[in-house]
């Protein structure tokens, strides 16, 4: 039973990753005024979030606390991005909550 909860909180993580990608592409596609820049900001900033992710979150190298705080960097921006694009406060704070809880049970189950 417990390899089932493992698993569905590796596809919670996963939909959390891919929604942060998703919101910083609108966020950077509506901040944007002309088509050029649109196209530029809505390949390049999704791409750099997620090669720092990457880099960072995931990285063989990279120290526990350089990891948490990457985290941490990658969850305040999706959240201020989607307080920009509209979200109301009790959206915001439960996507928050989902991925505090979700990084809890990673660190509890050690994945």
């Amino acid at each position: 039973m417990l390899t089932a909860a493992q698993d569905l909180n590796l596809a919670v993580r996963f939909g959390l990753e891919l929604g942060l990608l998703a919101v910083v592409a609108v966020a950077a596609w509506r901040g944007a005024r002309s088509p050029a820049a649109r196209l530029a900001a809505v390949v390049l900033v999704p791409g750099a979030v997620a090669v720092g992710w990457v880099l960072l979150v995931h990285g063989g190298s990279v120290a526990q606390p350089v990891r948490v705080a990457a985290q941490l960097g990658a969850l305040a921006l999706g959240l201020t991005a989607l307080r920009r694009l509209g979200a109301r406060l009790p959206a915001t704070a439960a996507v928050a909550a989902l991925a505090v809880g979700n990084a809890a049970l990673l660190a509890v189950w050690n994945q």
